[in-house]
């Protein structure tokens, strides 16, 4: 009782500093006419299989002005009318990684990827019980 007592202040500590020393995630086309900026990359849950929440910062920059909506996948998050930049915050909830894909009217112009960590791998392991 006493170490569990300690390790949830631990750990707390922990989730703590990993949401906040995150690297940036940016992408950038070939180009390098737009960038793409996620505020944290990292997303970091308890135990391997849980809902991974966490809000992240989306900004972008175009060294022209564009009509641009953000996807995750086929889903459309955000669209920004004509601009050189925009700014969005996303409530992110998943159990696996995600990629963010910035989509104009030409197609796909830059993507960045949500990774989700854990703290602790899952502890439901199957044991075979052997009598031999």
């Amino acid at each position: 009782m006493c170490s569990e007592q300690r390790l949830v202040p631990a750990l707390s500590m922990l989730l703590c500093c990993a949401l906040l020393s995150s690297p940036l995630a940016a992408a950038d086309t070939g180009s390098g006419s737009i960038k793409l900026a996620l505020t944290p990359a990292t997303c970091v849950a308890l135990q391997q299989g849980r809902i991974c929440y966490a809000t992240v910062h989306v900004h972008w920059q175009s060294a022209t002005q564009q009509d641009l909506c953000l996807q995750a996948g086929t889903q459309k998050l955000y669209c920004w009318p004509t601009g050189l930049e925009g700014h969005w915050r996303y409530e992110f909830a998943e159990y696996d990684s995600q990629q963010l894909q910035l989509v104009s009217r030409d197609g796909s112009q830059a993507q960045a990827t949500i990774s989700v960590n854990w703290v602790q791998k899952n502890p439901r392991v199957k044991r075979h019980w052997r009598l031999f």
